[in-house]
């Protein structure tokens, strides 16, 4: 058997909703690329200008955060998170 640790599955899911009275002005979900239960990345709305104005989009996490150099779409953060975990997550093997 190799002494190799395996590097964790990690998958996208929705941030969850707001409940109550803070669900009435949430505005757009993340996402959270999740591996073994726990979070890794986080692209997140950003807001700008006026509230609840969304002006792009980041990610943060794994010592990242890109706030300063959002980008347009949710699927354009969730392509740069992801190539930053993959081109990374051995690192994760390493701290563990």
């Amino acid at each position: 058997m190799s002494d190799k640790k395996k590097i964790p599955a990690a998958r996208w899911r929705s941030t969850p909703r707001l409940k109550g009275l803070a669900a009435i002005g949430q505005g757009p979900r993340g996402m959270e690329l999740r591996a073994n239960e726990v979070t890794l990345i986080t692209v997140a709305p950003h807001y700008g200008g006026g509230h609840r104005i969304v002006t792009g989009w980041y990610w943060y996490g794994m010592g990242q955060n890109t706030c300063g150099s959002p980008v347009a779409t949710l699927e354009d953060a969730k392509a740069q998170a992801a190539k930053f975990y993959k081109d990374n997550k051995d690192a994760l093997v390493a701290q563990e």
